[in-house]
């Protein structure tokens, strides 16, 4: 049985606690996934004013590049939730996910578009709901449907202080931001641990 026992302050000091311990891989990790992001963006770019019959496919493997990053960040951050030590290779080595997290972001997206749409709320409710999607599908290998059905059983009566913890994650984004972009290095990996802090309480590892 999931615990639906944790504290937002738990969640922090755990991100911040484990930054503090692991930074210099956390900071390598970050590296790589804004250069991973970044070489794309500079291949489409010379590819519009010197083979703009090309540059459409630069456009796409920024897009792949992204989305297998976007899984090795949840990988790493669990490893380190279950006190496992994470590697440089789970940044990108587990494209074999792929598919099914792009299906399952394109099903949250769909979803909580369609709830903005629907005079906002709606929206904000179901991207709360079924945030922990892509989370199950890394985590527990649950096809698109069944990681989307089980995120909304897991956060059903966690509702009000994720939202708080998402106002605050976005607090601690913006702040390192405002830092000339430099706070990042330390917002992304205390925002990502904590939310992978926060999903492991609700969804214990079996």
């Amino acid at each position: 049985m999931a615990t639906h026992l944790f504290t937002i302050k738990e969640a922090l000091f755990f991100g911040w606690e484990t930054f503090k311990k692991n930074w210099q891989f956390l900071l390598l990790a970050f590296i790589i996934v804004v250069l991973a992001g970044m070489v794309p963006n500079w291949l489409h770019d010379w590819a519009q004013e010197n083979m703009p019959s090309v540059s459409f496919i630069f456009s796409i493997l920024g897009w792949l590049v992204q989305m297998i990053t976007s899984i090795g960040i949840i990988v790493i951050s669990l490893k380190f939730v279950d006190g496992k030590k994470p590697v440089v290779e789970d940044v990108y080595k587990h494209y074999n996910l792929l598919l099914n997290y792009f299906l399952g972001s394109l099903l949250y997206g769909v979803v909580v578009i369609a709830g903005l749409i629907l005079l906002i709320v709606p929206g904000i409710i179901w991207g709360i709901k079924y945030q922990y999607t892509t989370y199950l599908i890394v985590d527990k290998k649950m096809s698109p449907l069944d990681a989307f059905k089980k995120s909304g059983q897991i956060t059903k009566k966690v509702k009000l202080k994720l939202f708080y913890l998402g106002l605050i994650f976005i607090g601690i984004t913006l702040l390192g931001m405002l830092l000339f972009g430099i706070g990042l290095v330390v917002a992304w990996p205390i925002v990502s641990l904590a939310g992978a802090y926060v999903y492991r309480k609700l969804s214990p590892k079996s």
